[in-house]
């Protein structure tokens, strides 16, 4: 995971001070906030070999098996498996990632009353290169004659589903 060096200070006096008892996102007294430097730049190349070694492992392979398992198109997993064409994928990313117009990318930490965040953006390669990978994933599920309007949307919605996890391996 990505480092990121926080300080942490507690305010003596309320957020809003005396117009409210209490800042309306915490629940207790403790007012706290980061101080310092909470932005961090991250290397993507770095990111996209990570995911290559990570897709690897039997973890991420046998996650996204599940998501097929436990999606509507249990048999994907027979006839046309996934985990093998987003191996690929990942690879081909990866290989490309170190031509990516943006090299570094912007990691901030949020801080919103009780709880901490991560955010990072993604470039337009890896938005590009997710969305025709999902697709790809999902090619077979598309190429039957008859496709009513609900299964089209299951499929759809099971290609956002494949986008999420993706970005999950990218985080992680």
């Amino acid at each position: 995971g990505l480092k990121i060096s926080m300080g942490m200070h507690n305010f003596g006096e309320k957020r809003w001070g005396q117009g409210l008892l209490d800042d309306f996102r915490s629940t207790n007294d403790q007012n706290t906030r980061i101080i310092g430097d909470f932005t961090k730049m991250v290397r993507q190349p770095r990111i996209a070999e990570e995911m290559e070694a990570l897709m690897k492992t039997d973890n991420w392979q046998l996650h996204f098996n599940a998501l097929v398992a436990d999606s509507k198109f249990q048999s994907l997993n027979e006839k046309d498996p996934i985990v093998p064409k987003l191996m690929e994928a990942v690879k081909v990313h990866a290989e490309k990632a170190a031509n990516f117009r943006r090299q570094t990318l912007q990691t901030r930490f949020f801080e919103t009353g009780d709880n901490y965040y991560l955010g990072m953006e993604f470039t337009r390669e890896y938005e590009k290169w997710k969305n025709e990978t999902a697709g790809e994933l999902v090619i077979s599920l598309m190429q039957k004659k008859k496709l009513t309007e609900e299964k089209r949307s299951e499929i759809d919605k099971f290609k956002e589903v494949l986008k999420h996890n993706i970005d999950r391996l990218w985080y992680e």
